[in-house]
């Protein structure tokens, strides 16, 4: 309990703190944390079988589960968000959406790489690609 869960809440409050409503940098840090990685666990306990050879505690499904969970998610509140007025100007669905699937590939990646809590570099590194790659 005080390592993966007290983490992530402390992770998440910051994170609500610092940008959730105001910016896109934050919305997408925390939704690829939440959405992609509790996504992961969950289809990586129930079908994965085939572990990846470099991470052999992350499975492939996990991995596809993360990337499709947090790109959902993230696309979703951001075009709720830009829709309200919370983040401006108005965001493009297409635009967005690619942009997203590949921040949330980019996450998934680092959510196999078993340096870091991935509780901390997971919103970390999808905080950073949003922030070169939504350039809002």
């Amino acid at each position: 309990a005080l390592k993966g869960p007290l983490i992530y809440t402390i992770v998440l409050l910051i994170g609500t703190l610092i940008w959730f409503r105001g910016s896109p940098i934050g919305v997408v840090g925390i939704t690829q944390m939440a959405a992609g990685d509790g996504f992961a666990d969950i289809v990586g306990r129930r079908y994965g079988k085939k572990k990846w050879a470099f991470a052999p505690d992350k499975s492939i499904a996990g991995t596809a589960g993360f990337v499709c969970a947090a790109t959902v998610v993230t696309t979703a509140l951001l075009m709720l968000f830009s829709a309200t007025g919370n983040i401006s100007p108005a965001l493009e669905f297409s635009e967005v959406l690619q942009k997203v699937l590949l921040i949330s590939v980019f996450c998934g990646l680092v959510e196999l790489i078993p340096v870091w809590d991935d509780n901390v570099s997971v919103p970390l590194a999808g905080a950073l690609a949003a922030k070169y790659l939504l350039d809002i």
